[in-house]
């Protein structure tokens, strides 16, 4: 069995004008939200064996507070640069390539492959807000079998669920 949580990056920061889109980096909500969340994820008993983020900097940010909450170093998270830009068919041939010893990961990246990945893995029809973490567990042995399967989610939690003063996006 295999557990992927896909997991939208935190909110991002606008103030900076002409800065690059890559470049953009969290914004103090998404800096508070983010430990909470990965607490939320801990307490579940999810525990990744292996962080797969965008190279876009308010996902490798987001990514940052969930490798700190499970002791990862820095050099055990993957950097993906096809997550950024890429779509969902991109997300699915990382994931196919990963080494079966692996059970559980979390991959951080961005909308719309977010949503494009919540419409292949349940069959709601589901947007992604930022923060927004899809649960999905897979009766696969190997990664080379990953593939869509609209029975696999088996929880979505977003901040809004946890912190009533978080907004719609």
């Amino acid at each position: 069995m295999k557990t992927v949580l896909f997991i939208r990056h935190a909110k991002s920061s606008w103030d900076q004008a002409g800065l690059a889109d890559i470049d953009r980096p969290l914004n103090e909500r998404g800096k508070m939200t983010a430990p909470i969340m990965a607490d939320i994820i801990a307490s579940k008993g999810l525990t990744p064996d292996l962080i797969i983020t965008s190279p876009a900097k308010r996902a490798r940010q987001t990514a940052k507070r969930f490798r700190k909450k499970y002791n990862i170093k820095k050099e055990d998270m993957q950097v993906e640069p096809s997550i950024y830009g890429g779509d969902e068919h991109h997300v699915l041939e990382i994931l196919r390539k990963l080494p079966d010893s692996l059970s559980t990961v979390f991959l951080f990246g961005h909308n719309p492959t977010m949503n494009y990945l919540a419409a292949m893995f349940s069959t709601e029809r589901l947007h992604v807000p930022t923060f927004g973490i899809l649960i999905t567990r897979h009766e696969i042995e190997h990664w080379s079998e990953f593939k869509p399967d609209q029975k696999a989610l088996i929880e979505f939690v977003y901040p809004k669920q946890f912190i009533p003063e978080e907004g719609e996006d």
